[in-house]
Order: C-alpha cells, then sequence, then structure tokens
C-alpha cells in the first residue's frame, strides 16, 4: 500500500437504524485519521521513522454518534485500517 491510495480512498455509508440512529462511525473522526495514516505511511516511504504505529492504528476507536456528521460504515473502515496497519507494520520491520 502506497500513501497515495490514502487520498483517493472512500468508504460506504453506515446503516440507517430507525428514524434517527445511524449505525457507523463518525466520517469526520476517520477523515482525520486517515490522513495521519497517510503521513505516517508517507514518512516511511521517504526513509524516516513516522509517529503513528500500526499499533496506532490497530487500537484506535471512532466515536459512533455525532450529531449532523456523517457515519462510515464500521466494517468497511475496519478491513481498510487493517491494511494499513499491515503496511505500517511491514514498514515497521524493516527499520533498524
Amino acid at each position: 500500500m502506497h500513501s497515495s491510495e490514502l487520498r483517493r480512498v472512500s468508504f460506504p455509508a453506515g446503516t440507517r437504524i430507525g428514524l434517527f440512529r445511524v449505525e457507523g462511525f463518525a466520517a469526520p473522526d476517520v477523515d482525520d485519521f486517515v490522513q495521519e495514516c497517510e503521513v505516517a505511511l508517507g514518512a516511511h516511504e521517504e526513509g524516516r521513522v513516522a509517529r503513528l504505529t500500526s499499533e496506532d492504528v490497530v487500537t484506535k476507536e471512532f466515536r459512533t454518534f455525532v450529531r449532523k456528521a456523517g457515519y462510515y460504515d464500521m466494517d468497511a473502515v475496519s478491513e481498510f485500517l487493517d491494511r494499513v496497519a499491515d503496511a505500517l507494520r511491514q514498514h515497521e520491520q524493516r527499520v533498524p
């Protein structure tokens, strides 16, 4: 996975449950974290050590309720972040 792939990522919307409830991760939180992941992968690609680690990605938690915010499908986000964590882990193993 290359850092440029993270600029183009999009996720399906969360699932509406009832009139006022959506099951999903808050889109603003996910978007901000994906940008952090992009920076981390970019750092590794340039031969630098990233502040964000694969463990940070694995343990990241997102809000699931934010008024007037979009929501992303939780499974899609989790699957994507698993791939990001794997990519970071590969870079981390190369660092002396």
